[in-house]
């Protein structure tokens, strides 16, 4: 298991028990990842379900709740090893049976087949299947709590990959500003219109918008590397995918 702090998973916890008795229904996983094969309405969801599909942590919730409901299956079943078969076999009557004289003495039965079972196997198994039962539900609460984890980190990378998709487009719109002015300064500075500090002041302005843009687009891709780190795909493999799915413009 993923080791947690206790205060983190109280949280989640208390969370998923609040939320339901808020909205009066029992926590809907599918409604926070849908499943796979079923359409997701946006692009936040498309996401969410991709990363669910593709991160290995994911997996491995997967993986541990299965485990525990096999655990289930095996205390469910363990009383069958307790039992105990016993045959014993009366060799000397099944003799004279077999070899009848007057004079011989057979005693009935000729064999005898029996069963037991210790008296606190059932008691006990049934227990270790009720705890078995409650790491069931504990995987259940854990994989429902990654849920909710992922779809948070999903939709937070998207929001910051698309705020640095907007501050470059500010900041590329900035610098073409600054070099129409400057352009124009130097004009203006041949034509003897203006003084040489006017001039360096809009090539230092000019400059500055170079570097915030190129800022940008170094913004702009490692914000994508954190979104592609999460999603496991590539980001141009999505775009083509949403865009037929028709969840982008």
């Amino acid at each position: 298991m993923r080791s947690r702090s206790h205060i983190s998973r109280a949280l989640t916890l208390w969370t998923l028990l609040i939320g339901g008795l808020l909205h009066g229904q029992p926590f809907e996983p599918a409604r926070i990842v849908l499943p796979e094969g079923q359409r997701p309405a946006t692009m936040e969801d498309y996401l969410v379900q991709l990363a669910w599909q593709n991160h290995p942590a994911n997996r491995a919730t997967a993986v541990e709740e299965n485990i525990a409901r096999q655990e289930v299956e095996l205390e469910r079943k363990k009383w069958h090893d307790e039992v105990r078969f016993t045959f014993n076999l009366n060799e000397v009557s099944l003799d004279n049976v077999l070899h009848p004289d007057p004079d011989n003495l057979i005693i009935y039965p000729l064999y005898q087949f029996s069963t037991s079972v210790s008296l606190g196997t059932f008691t006990n198994n049934r227990r270790k299947r009720r705890i078995a039962e409650q790491r069931v539900r504990l995987a259940e609460l854990e994989t429902q709590e990654r849920m909710l984890e992922l779809r948070k980190a999903v939709l937070t990378r998207y929001r910051q990959f698309r705020l640095m998709q907007g501050i470059y487009r500010v900041r590329l719109q900035a610098e073409e500003d600054a070099r129409t002015n400057h352009t124009l300064a130097r004009q203006q500075f041949t034509r003897g219109e203006i003084p040489l500090e006017e001039l360096n002041a809009a090539a230092q302005t000019y400059h500055s918008a170079q570097v915030d843009r190129l800022q940008a687009e170094a913004d702009i891709e490692l914000a994508r590397y954190e979104l592609e780190e999460i999603l496991g795909v590539d980001w141009n493999r999505v775009e083509r995918v949403a865009r037929r799915m028709k969840l982008l413009e």
